[in-house]
């Protein structure tokens, strides 16, 4: 994924944090991610979109529809933007970790990450 996203023109960054996820039924789960993220800047200022998927997998399955497949529909939509005219709007692209246990990665992302104000 991030030399993908480096070949496509990126400068990827890998947030290394821990997630938390907190359930009534089945208690608290923390664990260590390790988000990739990357951001393509916009022509105007204002709020970024936001994609999403992860790269995780439950330990059995193949991965491919869970969640790779949404990866690499995220890959090829970088593509094609990037060979496209310039955005409006910041897209930033989030790669995640830690899905399968208890959202984990995307808990991170929006707890701790910085770009997370952007987000409209």
């Amino acid at each position: 994924m991030l030399g993908r996203l480096r070949t496509l023109g990126l400068a990827p960054e890998v947030q290394i944090d821990f997630g938390l996820h907190t359930s009534k039924v089945q208690g608290d789960t923390i664990g260590l991610v390790h988000n990739v993220l990357a951001r393509i800047p916009g022509q105007v200022p204002g709020k970024a979109l936001l994609l999403c998927a992860h790269y995780d997998s439950v330990p059995t399955s193949p991965g491919a529809a869970d969640d790779s497949a949404s990866v690499a529909a995220i890959l090829e939509t970088v593509r094609a933007l990037r060979a496209s005219q310039p955005l409006r709007n910041d897209l930033i692209i989030l790669l995640s970790d830690g899905e399968e246990p208890a959202t984990l990665g995307a808990a991170a992302f929006v707890a701790n990450h910085p770009w997370i104000k952007d987000v409209g």
